[in-house]
């Protein structure tokens, strides 16, 4: 069972939003907190992406837009019912999960051919920030062994994280599994802190060295 991020953890002592809170691998969070500097779209992106209530994010985002002034972005979600013909559905769909013994919603989405109908962002994500964040380092040295563990997953996924720095200080990061679930030879790019593209979940979150044998 998760727990959802408190007001308290999220706040620092000086009463500013702490951003790095938001990360739960305990080695990237103090790994950003000491190393990187998350702007304010990127500290949106990284405050919805998390693996929280969207309670909690709500309650979070007035925080550092309050910091700058700026305000608070207002959006419109309507739920459009099925009909019998599914071309003519427009879903909202919603990700939920266990937080502190209570289900609650921590992702949205609206179906794509709302995207294209009504102009409206395929994520919640997008439509307030962008969608994506720069491309950050990470606290492990490149061909470093590491796992992959989220709360969905049984056991973790082991494999070896490549990461390099281009001319223009992007980072990528691709990480080959090598545990003998069929994924030998491929890998998955954590380059934007995606599990996968367009995935709910974050490397920030769920991905951490592996020290086993």
């Amino acid at each position: 069972m998760l727990k959802a991020i408190s007001k308290e953890v999220m706040i620092d002592k000086n009463g500013n939003l702490d951003r790095y809170a938001f990360i739960r691998s305990p080695e990237i969070r103090e790994y950003m907190r000491k190393n990187e500097t998350f702007n304010s779209p990127d500290t949106i992106v990284l405050i919805l992406k998390s693996m929280n209530p969207w309670e909690a994010k709500l309650e979070a985002l007035k925080i550092p837009l309050h910091e700058e002034s700026l305000p608070l972005p207002r959006y419109e979600i309507d739920l459009v019912y099925p009909v019998k013909n599914y071309k003519n559905n427009n879903p909202i769909h919603f990700s939920a999960t266990w937080f502190n013994g209570t289900i609650g919603i921590y992702a949205i989405h609206a179906d794509s051919g709302w995207d294209e109908a009504h102009c409206f962002k395929h994520k919640i994500t997008n439509y307030l920030a962008g969608g994506w964040m720069g491309r950050y380092s990470l606290p492990f040295p490149t061909m470093s062994k590491v796992k992959l563990q989220t709360p969905f997953m049984r056991r973790p996924l082991s494999g070896i994280l490549e990461s390099t720095l281009d001319d223009c200080h992007c980072w990528y990061h691709f990480f080959y599994p090598y545990d003998g679930r069929g994924l030998t030879g491929h890998f998955m790019d954590f380059s934007y802190q995606e599990v996968e593209s367009g995935s709910d979940l974050t490397i920030f979150d769920w991905v951490s060295t592996d020290s086993g044998k």
